[in-house]
């Protein structure tokens, strides 16, 4: 399996545990399943779909730069709340807007933004050899 192959075969399986934290994530807001759940773990899922996300986009990057990315890019969204653009504000009347753009600045979101990076990259380490196979024989940058 040459380089390239790998970086498909990588893509695609965060891909597939972008869907599932996507599925777990809207379940966590569900009516049904709210009352036992705390509203931080939707943080804590937002963070690992984000770090999921830039490893799609960015697979042959380090673990680090991707967990860096996705943490700015929760710390970016977070305090995009405490702006009263029109757009923003538009766009979070919506659902979809609500669930990427998130509603109201919680400082605690900070700690479970880093949680849920810190699980993702926890998955990453412990991803399938099969996966891995292939891949890591022509490693370069990627740690």
């Amino acid at each position: 399996m040459n380089f390239r192959q790998g970086l498909t075969r990588r893509r695609l399986y965060y891909f597939y545990i972008s869907v599932v934290v996507i599925i777990l994530g809207l379940l966590s807001r569900s009516s049904m399943i709210t009352p036992w759940l705390p509203l931080s773990v939707g943080d804590l899922l937002y963070a690992t779909l984000a770090y999921f996300l830039t490893s799609i986009i960015l697979p042959a990057q380090t673990k680090f730069t991707r967990a860096v990315l996705a943490v700015l890019w929760c710390i970016s969204v977070e305090v995009s709340q405490l702006a009263d653009w029109g757009l923003l504000k538009y766009a979070r009347q919506t659902l979809p807007g609500r669930l990427i753009l998130g509603q109201g600045f919680l400082w605690s979101d900070f700690i479970f933004y880093g949680a849920g990076v810190i699980s993702a990259i926890i998955v990453d380490i412990r991803m399938p050899s099969w996966i891995k196979a292939g891949f890591l024989e022509n490693e370069g940058p990627v740690k």
